[in-house]
């Protein structure tokens, strides 16, 4: 969910060479297969929906005049939370059963 809020403001590939060796650590810590993090987290960083300034089409919406900021902030907002919850789900069904996430592999258990 931070990383859908934080990819408003900062590039998605910033956002995502910032949080995916915490989320690998973290993975690790809690003995869960990296990607069970990093999947969501890697597509959560293509949710910018509340800002004009998050990706080239919200600013050409907004700049087009019709769409208030408090709209585009509200609409996005509620778009984000959905496609969390969208992004969630699918990790938790297809990516457990395309990744095997519900094991932690050999290679996950060597990272230093």
């Amino acid at each position: 969910m931070m990383c859908s809020f934080l990819t408003e403001t900062v590039s998605n590939t910033a956002t995502v060479s910032i949080l995916t060796p915490i989320m690998f650590e973290l993975a690790n810590k809690v003995s869960l297969h990296p990607l069970a993090l990093a999947l969501p987290l890697v597509m959560a960083t293509s949710l910018a929906f509340i800002l004009p300034a998050a990706t080239p089409p919200n600013a050409i919406i907004f700049a087009k005049g019709r769409v208030r900021l408090f709209e585009m902030m509200k609409t996005g907002f509620i778009l984000n939370l959905l496609a969390q919850l969208i992004v969630t789900i699918c990790t938790m069904t297809y990516g457990t059963a395309l990744f095997d996430l519900n094991t932690v592999p050999d290679w996950a258990l060597n990272i230093t």
